[in-house]
């Protein structure tokens, strides 16, 4: 004789008990609903623990870059975060400076922005030479000017067809006629400008000036003379580190020094001037 509760009459009496409940108060709906609620635990209870087993498993084997997890070193994210904001302010300020010296000494004729790769530095500590690949069949001449973002590197002096060789400002012989820049404003310090002589022992610009010629350490050096390409004029040529007695005279004379902004043996790419009409 067929059983009465089948299957599907006793999912459907779960069901109609359930709507039924949901229509009752609380506590009599709770009262009601706990025979069924016992009866459906008692039917998985079979099949609860493997249930539990494979989610256990799945979520175990889950990939590892879909897991959140916490920064390994945030102390050091934020640190480098904040370098490259420093880093940022101060291109901008050097942009802000390097337009308004231009605006001061005069526009130059349109240029092309040659990058080349450094391949070494040969010669004397006091008379080296820097080498670049990239030479006359890339439009580079004798005499163009070499920068590295806003500072003078010097000028070439010999132009091979896939290579040139550069004379850097770092050269015992050199001598450059400069103005003195706030290093915190865009306007050139009034008065005469001062003449560099490289030092090679010091390895910095050194020179004697007059105690009424203001300057100040942090001054930005920029180059005004007339004897480079006119491209080469306000690009900087170092920043003053240190203002120092003159002891044969200190009361009329005082010792500036002068450093480059760049340090010749780190160099690793550098960019040629070269004017348009002559490529």
């Amino acid at each position: 004789m067929q059983s009465f509760l089948t299957p599907r009459r006793l999912l459907i009496l779960v069901i109609l008990l359930l709507v039924v409940t949901s229509f009752l108060p609380g506590p009599r709906a709770t009262a009601l609903a706990s025979p069924v609620r016992a009866i459906v635990e008692t039917l998985a209870a079979p099949i609860r623990y493997p249930l539990h087993a494979l989610g256990a498993s799945v979520r175990a084997e889950a990939p590892r870059d879909l897991q959140l997890t916490e920064p390994t070193n945030r102390g050091h994210d934020l640190r480098r975060i904040a370098q490259l904001e420093d880093e940022v302010d101060r291109l901008r300020e050097e942009v802000r400076q390097l337009r308004r010296v231009r605006s001061i000494i005069g526009e130059t004729a349109p240029l092309v922005q040659v990058d080349a790769a450094v391949t070494g530095v040969t010669g004397p500590r006091a008379a080296p030479i820097l080498r670049i690949d990239r030479g006359a069949s890339a439009g580079i001449e004798k005499r163009q000017i070499v920068v590295s973002g806003f500072h003078l590197v010097g000028e070439v002096v010999i132009a091979d067809p896939m290579t040139s060789q550069v004379k850097p400002i770092t050269s015992a012989d050199t001598k450059v006629f400069v103005r003195l820049m706030p290093r915190e404003e865009a306007t050139l310090r009034e008065g005469p400008g001062v003449w560099l002589d490289w030092n090679p022992e010091e390895r910095a610009f050194v020179q004697q000036i007059s105690t009424a010629i203001v300057a100040e350490v942090g001054d930005l050096a920029v180059l005004a003379d007339d004897g480079w390409r006119s491209e080469a004029r306000g690009f900087f040529i170092g920043q003053v580190t240190a203002i120092r007695d003159y002891k044969p005279d200190p009361y009329n004379f005082k010792e500036l020094v002068v450093r480059p902004t760049f340090l010749l043996e780190q160099l690793r790419r550098v960019t040629v001037l070269v004017p348009m009409e002559e490529r």
